[in-house]
């Protein structure tokens, strides 16, 4: 039995990241969430940037390079090939579920069987015209 992915996987956590959180690399399939609680003050063209919500996604979108934000990464992604990125500022990124010692994604073993147990029993319904489920 082969399994054929039909559409992208992914297993999210339900948590949605705000477009000011992460930056995006399209030239590499880059993604990463930034560490805004250690950005220094010094980054920021005033306070009043960070009072104002329009003003910091303006200055996040114009000013805040790549280069800085990997110096302030919580983590990052590299993102296959034929998979694009959302457009800064147009898109809420949603998280993927993650292994918490090393922060990279990770598919749940649950999800993994669900899969298997339905692609198998497709796979009766199509070679056999029904669905036979017997013991684990």
């Amino acid at each position: 039995m082969k399994i054929k992915l039909l559409t992208s996987v992914h297993i999210g956590t339900g948590e949605e990241i705000p477009l000011y959180e992460w930056k995006a690399n399209n030239n590499e399939n880059r993604w990463l969430r930034i560490d805004w609680l250690n950005l220094p003050l010094s980054l920021f063209p005033s306070e009043d940037v960070l009072r104002d919500f329009n003003k910091l996604k303006a200055w996040h979108r114009e000013s805040f390079s790549w280069d800085i934000a990997y110096e302030h990464k919580v983590y990052e992604a590299q993102v296959a090939s034929g998979i694009s990125l959302p457009t800064e500022g147009r898109e809420i990124f949603r998280e993927c579920m993650k292994n918490q010692s090393t922060l990279e994604p990770i598919i749940p073993g649950s999800s993994l069987k669900g899969a298997i147990l339905t692609g198998y029993l497709y796979w009766g319904y199509e070679s056999q015209g029904k669905f036979e489920l017997g013991p684990y």
